[in-house]
């Protein structure tokens, strides 16, 4: 037996429930981070980040339940709102484009890397599986 066979050996998977938790503290919560900070906003405590990740969940929540005719309209106002932002601050409009994809890969990244995030998220998939497949069962 190998040490990498060893070490997979040692390795628990966790419930969806940890498995869950687990990514959302460590890439979810990472993600935000990052994108609050590519807007300048760094909280200082995670009592102000919490409250910044329960604001957005309202407002994704929000958008969510808005018509899309709606949503749609409220949208180009934002864009616009942001465009006009981003001339009078001189900012290149692909920047934060790019900020998000570097938040994404890097996320990826993390991914590849730890051994829990990768059985976290086969737990999660295979949850779902189990899901769909007693769904179409039943």
């Amino acid at each position: 037996m190998t040490v990498q066979t060893k070490q997979a050996d040692q390795i628990q998977s966790p419930t969806p429930q940890q498995a869950y938790d687990f990514l959302f503290r460590n890439l979810h919560a990472q993600v935000f981070v990052e994108k609050l900070a590519s807007y300048g906003i760094n909280p200082q405590t995670e009592d102000e980040l919490a409250h910044y990740m329960e604001l957005a969940g309202k407002l994704r929540q929000f958008e969510d339940q808005a018509t899309v005719k709606q949503a749609s309209a409220h949208m180009d106002l934002v864009k616009q709102a942001n465009q006009m932002l981003n001339e009078q601050l001189g900012i290149p409009q692909n920047q934060f484009d790019s900020e998000e994809e570097a938040a994404i890969k890097s996320a990826a990244a993390r991914v590849i890397e730890s051994p829990d995030i990768f059985n976290s998220i086969l737990t999660l998939k295979f949850a779902e599986a189990q899901r769909l497949f007693a769904n179409q069962q039943g």
